[in-house]
């Protein structure tokens, strides 16, 4: 199992590029449709056409990357707390925030400066809150929310060492209720007003408890787990198939009831969640062959960090080069999509090799972590 987790790292910034290069799309088929058609913005009439569902498609595959990145990191996190003692020292944790907050720090401020120089400027309290968020880009968020899981396993340590099923159960209930309560804001009459609240809690880490503790328990029990895997792994494929061919389903019902677009294409579905549980059991269940594509996906894996700083405003530049220069791509989403996505690896990629090789390698991991 331990061989598959750079491959599913991998994978997951794979299909966290996929995931906003589709937005992209959508962007493109509803709101920049003037551009190519004679019509007025936002305009749904290519809404279920074969192109639309191709890219919900695709677009709902991909939204088990936030949930696997932070199953990695509890893996990673019992690698260095093993043996008899159930602690995990404070250097250990000091070298993973600081590891984690540089980069950060380094790339938000740059972000900050590009927004300041088109006219958005923020207070000093606003840039310190944006920071304690993620809220720079919205894909930050990850990196506050990951801090926080940092600086509270020490604890979770303890805690999947001593009583893992506890764990288990406490952090699946906390998660499963909190995607429970736009469900319940439709009954109530207000699933828009709900949504929009926990959205804002995204960067908190009792939205995405469950994933890193699950990482956690199986890191420490890796061996039981890997025999389970392998005994259902024809189920498991199965029933991860079923469950993203459900998050589609899912995301047109949600959208259709409640016009909610955020809501609808959100991984804090119930469908999307268990579909993420079961792709990265399923994943780490089988096995691949060792081949050039599989290697290449290992290393984007190592590069993640990276990738995944730079590619939301390298996705934005793109998409409005394209809006001004070649709108007439525009009208192809599929197509749009895939360039985006080659775009948003390809270009962090070059940038991250090129300093490695350059004499500003002494500060890549200031920069890239």
């Amino acid at each position: 199992m331990r061989r598959r987790i750079p491959q599913l790292r991998g994978w997951a910034i794979l299909a966290v590029v996929a995931h906003h290069a589709t937005n992209w799309g959508f962007i493109a088929m509803f709101w920049w449709v003037h551009r190519y058609r004679h019509v007025v913005s936002p305009n749904y009439d290519q809404m279920g056409t074969p192109v639309y569902y191709a890219l919900t498609a695709f677009n709902q595959a991909a939204l088990f990357s936030v949930p696997a990145f932070l199953f990695i990191s509890g893996i990673f996190i019992t690698y260095a707390a093993r043996g008899a003692s159930a602690t995990l020292s404070r250097k250990v944790v000091k070298a993973r925030l600081l590891n984690l907050l540089w980069p950060y720090l380094i790339w938000s401020a740059v972000i900050f400066l590009g927004d300041g120089l088109l006219g958005t400027v923020y207070t000093p309290l606003e840039y310190l809150r944006k920071l304690a968020t993620g809220g720079a880009v919205g894909a930050y968020f990850f990196i506050p929310l990951l801090a926080q899981f940092y600086l509270l396993s020490p604890f979770l340590v303890r805690w999947a060492k001593a009583r893992p099923r506890s764990l288990l159960v406490l952090s699946a209930l906390i998660q499963l209720g909190l995607v429970a309560a736009p469900y319940l804001g439709v009954v109530g009459g207000s699933p828009a007003v709900t949504y929009q609240a926990l959205k804002r809690l995204d960067w908190l880490f009792v939205r995405w408890v469950f994933f890193f503790a699950l990482g956690l328990v199986v890191g420490f029990r890796s061996r039981p787990v890997e025999e389970w895997l392998a005994r259902h792994k024809g189920l498991l494929l199965l029933v991860t198939l079923l469950l993203a061919g459900l998050s589609v389903l899912e995301s047109q019902a949600v959208y259709r009831e409640t016009s909610n677009w955020g809501w609808a294409y959100t991984p804090l579905k119930f469908s999307s969640t268990f579909y993420a549980l079961a792709f990265i059991l399923a994943f780490l269940a089988w096995k691949s062959w060792p081949s050039t594509f599989s290697r290449t996906v290992e290393r984007a894996g190592g590069m993640s960090y990276g990738i995944y700083l730079l590619h939301p405003k390298g996705l934005e530049l793109a998409s409005r080069i394209v809006y001004h220069v070649a709108p007439g791509l525009l009208a192809r989403q599929l197509l749009l999509a895939f360039l985006f996505l080659a775009v948003g690896v390809g270009v962090p990629w070059l940038l991250m090799n090129g300093v490695a090789r350059s004499p500003a390698r002494r500060v890549y991991r200031y920069l890239f972590g």
